[in-house]
């Protein structure tokens, strides 16, 4: 017999945990009353690059938002005889208006601030802002 290692053992328990919320939710939504609305955020992810570009990331979340607004605007300007597409689910962009915080509780642990989690602190998007996705209860059809 084998002892799992603290690694094996912390990625079944965030895999347990992560379950566990997902079922609960799903069991939470199945049976709420219909006549409550219930609105949910998911945190979006991106690409190796845009995560590590920190606060410089903002611009691109700008541009990203200006080219769907203007793509929107185009589609119904132009008098086709297609219905346009639906909407993208609401972005929203969190600042985290005291990103010392972040590195003040990873110091606290002196053992696990390695290089690498310093850099990951300094230069990750998620130490200044978050981009979240807006997500509806969808009615279940019986």
């Amino acid at each position: 017999m084998t002892l799992a290692t603290s690694a094996e053992l912390n990625s079944s328990l965030v895999l347990l945990l992560a379950c566990r919320l997902f079922f609960s939710l799903s069991s939470f939504l199945s049976h709420h009353s219909s006549s409550e609305r219930v609105i949910g955020y998911s945190l979006v992810s991106l690409g190796l690059l845009r995560k590590y570009l920190g606060l410089a990331d903002g611009l691109f979340f700008w541009l990203d938002e200006w080219r769907a607004n203007s793509a929107q605007k185009q589609q119904q300007s132009s008098r086709s005889a297609t219905p346009p597409p639906p909407p993208p689910a609401a972005l929203t962009l969190v600042w985290c208006l005291a990103p010392g915080v972040n590195h003040a509780a990873m110091s606290a642990h002196a053992s696990q601030f390695v290089w690498y989690r310093r850099l990951f602190v300094l230069f990750s998007r998620y130490s200044y802002f978050n981009t979240l996705q807006r997500i509806d209860a969808v009615q279940q059809t019986e």
